[in-house]
């Protein structure tokens, strides 16, 4: 009876032994699975805030844009006059002397944006520090039978893996200065 004892004893240390090793691999992998989900909860955290940092900045940069060619000075548009009813499209630059925006009128549409496209925005284009691949171009239609003008200025930027694109719409009721 007393080996019996004994061997029954044993048992259970070996039995304890055991269900401790499982406890502790079942500890193991809750703690990594934990430690997993908070990391990829902040690795998608830091995504969307650089989407959301690039989506202010191309915000800003159209509104400024639609704001500078809607104001009635400072504005010279390098081209010929728009004929009522068509549309040209324009890159929008500043010059530094004299202090004015100059609108260059382009033969191709913004459709991608590059490092190397003449649409690409700069820290002296808008006042505005970009350090990823931003675009704007101005598209002015001339109203038919009227003295306003459509302006849509469009953004092309690159979000992530992805180019997306933002278009913001006014008007201007004065003339344009070409030269």
């Amino acid at each position: 009876m007393f080996l019996n004892l004994i061997k029954l004893k044993i048992k259970n240390q070996k039995l304890k032994k055991a269900s401790s090793l499982v406890e502790v691999l079942i500890i193991l992998s809750i703690i990594s699975t934990t430690v997993i989900a908070s990391t990829t909860i902040a690795v998608n955290s830091q995504k969307s805030l650089i989407r959301n940092e690039r989506e202010e900045v191309v915000n800003a940069s159209i509104i400024a844009g639609l704001e500078i060619v809607k104001s009635p000075t400072n504005v010279l548009v390098l081209g010929d006059p728009i004929n009522p009813g068509s549309s040209k499209v324009y890159r929008l630059t500043k010059q530094t002397n004299p202090d004015r925006y100059v609108l260059e009128e382009r033969s191709e549409e913004l459709q991608n944006c590059t490092n190397n496209s003449p649409f690409q925005v700069s820290i002296d284009n808008l006042g505005q520090e970009v350090n990823f691949p931003l675009c704007l171009s101005v598209t002015i239609t001339r109203q038919q039978g009227q003295e306003s003008y459509l302006v849509t200025v469009k953004a092309v930027y690159q979000n992530a893996s992805t180019q997306d694109t933002k278009t913001l719409i006014g008007y201007r009721n004065d003339e344009f200065t070409f030269i």
